[in-house]
């Protein structure tokens, strides 16, 4: 009702055990101490080179579908110019691959989190290369847009 005021009041204490609060602040002491101990040894658990280590195999098959995609795309240009495509068709299938790298990037996140991400890089690094070899076999700009 307009003109009156609800109260609300809460009331609960909240009290910290001491000795609680104290184990808990070694503990954190204890993980600094460890995380220091670390860095005699780069390749201990718990350091940044132990994860880039862990992780060498994933980063490598990046690596390489990017410097194949990054050789791809002029390649793609060159290709298109040699079987007679017009200036402005191979702009607009040139342009097409940035479209799918923003679809890409919006719908992969969604894919990861329901299948994975070993199967999701699987699938699109075959539809990568299949795309390449589609490139390949048909010199068609509504195939190469599309």
């Amino acid at each position: 009702m307009p003109g009156s005021h609800a109260r609300c009041t809460v009331s609960s204490t909240v009290r910290a055990d001491p000795a609680r609060s104290l184990d808990s602040f070694t503990s954190q002491i204890g993980d600094g101490m460890k995380s220091r101990a670390n860095l005699a040894d780069p390749s201990a658990p718990g350091t940044t080179t132990h994860t880039l280590l862990g992780a060498w195999g994933l980063l490598s098959a990046v690596l390489l579908v990017m410097l194949g995609n990054g050789v791809l795309n002029p390649l793609l240009g060159v290709r298109a110019e040699l079987e007679g495509f017009p200036t402005t068709t191979t702009g607009f299938v040139l342009a097409f691959y940035y479209v799918g790298f923003l679809a890409g990037a919006s719908v992969t996140p969604r894919l990861v989190v329901l299948v994975g991400h070993i199967r999701v890089y699987a699938a699109l690094a075959s539809l990568a290369s299949t795309a390449t070899l589609i490139y390949i076999v048909t010199p068609s700009p509504l195939v190469w847009g599309g």
